[in-house]
């Protein structure tokens, strides 16, 4: 059976349709169309997935990334009891394919709300590896940068960068030590830019030291780390 399209990675930003649920979450406000079913998740359709993008720099150049997806849960159900053949509980699932996520550095939870379905991935990353292919760098005066490639962030609908000290620059929306983009914002953009300071005090724009090798560290999202379908589907299975 062939992995289902909206597993992969490159995920679609937004959901417009008729007549749509929003739910409230601590991060975006996920909005589904109520047209979503199995074959909507199955066909990778863009309206039935959606995501948010959560950074916190240190103030050493290490970052911890968050990726929430999120889908509508009767949907996806819906797609794990027909084209995954499962029958044990939602939960069960996605114990049994975050089982064997978790290391030192990632931890992967899932909640599920009486409408939502939602996967966290957090990762921890280093400032003298991750954090710079990523594209997080730090000045010689300890000042932060971010130049994150919007390949990054395909898929999520809100990023949000929050820094040690006040942001100085960036291409979103500045609020303090926090920097925003949206899907509208993120459109024209090939990465999402910030210079912070790396404390609360006030500091001069540095000299900023960006990472110049042409690596990238691509950092897993749901498909990446799940891979729903790409496991053994014999436990659950309908007899």
């Amino acid at each position: 059976m062939r992995l289902a399209p909206a597993l992969v990675l490159v995920l679609a930003a937004a959901a417009v349709a008729t007549g749509p649920v929003a739910i409230a979450v601590d991060g975006p406000q996920y909005t589904f169309p109520d047209t979503c079913d199995a074959d909507s998740i199955y066909n990778g359709s863009s309206d039935c997935v959606n995501g948010w993008i959560d950074i916190q720099l240190h103030e050493d150049g290490s970052a911890t990334w968050m990726r929430e997806t999120a889908y509508p849960r009767a949907a996806f159900e819906d797609y794990i009891a027909q084209y995954e053949s499962w029958t044990g509980t939602t939960q069960e699932y996605l114990d049994d394919q975050l089982a064997d996520t978790n290391t030192d550095t990632v931890t992967a939870t899932s909640e599920l709300t009486d409408d939502l379905l939602l996967v966290r991935i957090t990762s921890e990353l280093a400032s003298d590896n991750e954090a710079a292919l990523v594209g997080f760098s730090v000045a010689d005066d300890g000042a932060l940068a971010a130049a994150i490639p919007i390949a990054q962030v395909t898929g999520v609908s809100l990023v949000t960068l929050t820094a040690p000290g006040p942001v100085q620059t960036s291409n979103g929306t500045i609020a303090g030590d926090t920097v925003t983009w949206n899907a509208d914002s993120m459109t024209d953009l090939t990465e999402l830019d910030a210079t912070a300071s790396a404390t609360a005090a006030p500091a001069g724009l540095p000299a900023w030291i960006v990472p110049s090798g042409a690596g990238l560290l691509v950092l897993a999202g749901v498909a990446g780390v799940l891979g729903f379908a790409r496991r053994s589907r014999s436990t659950h299975r309908a007899a």
